[in-house]
């Protein structure tokens, strides 16, 4: 009992060391061979066990172990512990041996966390001696516990099994914990890997996995996903026409300026125009309505026949004497206010070069 207690102290302290902080951590053998010493509460059911008329009750125990680290994943023991309790009613004490051989699997760490959980399963022989008791009774057990490395040749270990005693049907628990010292281990050799450079066939700086346009002109800015970047312009330009007293006819010399519309409309093929056509003061109001109308439909005339401009892309209407651009009390400012203007304004996009 006293090496039970020796056995629980130690490993308790060493439990409290590792709660408080490590140092340093370090890489896990994925194979190795470790001496191990562990203490354990086996808790029995049913609060005790009897033979022959008497009882006794939960009983710690401490022992030795041999690790055998396979790989990663596998791993293989056997155990000696000793304990002991005492007789509930001759008072007489009992000796406690038990003898497991078991296997465990390793799971990965949890998740930013030292601690490496395994679970695993064995048999145990377990001798009970004293107070007129001689015999022994094969169980099962299954366990679950957790690791962490102390140090390169130190391993900490807490868990709780469930052992099922087969004569009896009966099913114990036992809370252990324990410390493997390691004095043969090795790491699994890792080949080197070489990792080939993704390719980038158009050099546009972009990888081809990620490069949603491909074949890319080396000139060209491209953005993350490897496509040309773009650049959106605005244009806007004014037309002028003006036109003769109380008339509606276009006149030559305004061609040219009307020419260089139809051109801009032409380019910009998504743009549409409004064409507003205007008077001077002289005439009726409703007279001069009618007029700006005619003039406006006559421009929009030319752009359509002359210039081939598709006539669902122009509106034309009149806005009469309405706002003015010059002062109708004279003969200059009336020419000015004779008139059709539009303003175009468009955008366009183009790709933009390095």
């Amino acid at each position: 009992m006293d090496f039970t207690k020796q056995i629980l102290t130690a490993t308790a302290f060493m439990m409290a060391l590792n709660t408080t902080s490590v140092a340093e951590e370090f890489s896990w053998p994925d194979k190795y061979i470790a001496l191990g010493a562990e203490g354990a509460l086996t808790v029995i059911s049913n609060d005790s066990r009897e033979f022959d008329g008497d009882t006794f009750d939960s009983y710690f125990e401490g022992g030795l172990a041999l690790h055998h680290r396979l790989n990663k994943e596998f791993s293989a023991r056997m155990q000696y512990s000793d304990g002991s309790s005492k007789m509930d009613q001759s008072d007489a004490d009992i000796d406690i041996d038990r003898f497991a051989l078991g296997a465990r699997r390793h799971l990965e760490a949890f998740n930013s966390t030292p601690w490496y959980p395994f679970f695993g399963a064995g048999y145990n022989y377990i001798s009970y001696e004293g107070a007129g008791i001689d015999t022994h009774e094969d169980s099962i057990f299954a366990e679950v516990g957790i690791q962490r490395l102390l140090s390169e040749r130190v391993i900490f270990e807490a868990g709780v099994r469930a052992i099922y005693e087969n004569t009896d049907s009966l099913l114990d628990g036992q809370p252990f914990i324990g410390l493997q010292f390691l004095f043969s281990d090795e790491q699994s050799e890792t080949p080197d890997v070489v990792v080939a450079a993704p390719l980038d066939t158009d050099q546009d700086g972009v990888i081809d996995p990620m490069d949603k346009c491909p074949n890319t002109e080396s000139d060209i800015k491209v953005n993350e996903t490897g496509c040309p970047e773009m650049l959106t312009r605005t244009i806007q330009t004014s037309l002028y026409v003006d036109f003769e007293t109380n008339k509606s006819i276009v006149k030559q010399s305004s061609y040219p300026e009307i020419k260089e519309f139809a051109d801009l409309l032409k380019q910009y093929i998504n743009s549409e125009l409004v064409l507003e056509g205007y008077t001077d003061s002289v005439g009726s109001f409703d007279y001069n309505m009618k007029l700006s109308e005619a003039r406006a439909a006559a421009v929009k005339n030319v752009l359509v026949e002359e210039y081939g401009i598709a006539i669902d892309r122009i509106e034309s209407v009149g806005k009469g004497e309405t706002r003015p651009i010059a002062n109708n009390a004279t003969a200059e400012g009336r020419a000015k206010n004779r008139r059709v203007e539009a303003t175009l304004k468009a955008s366009y996009t183009e790709i933009i070069r390095k």
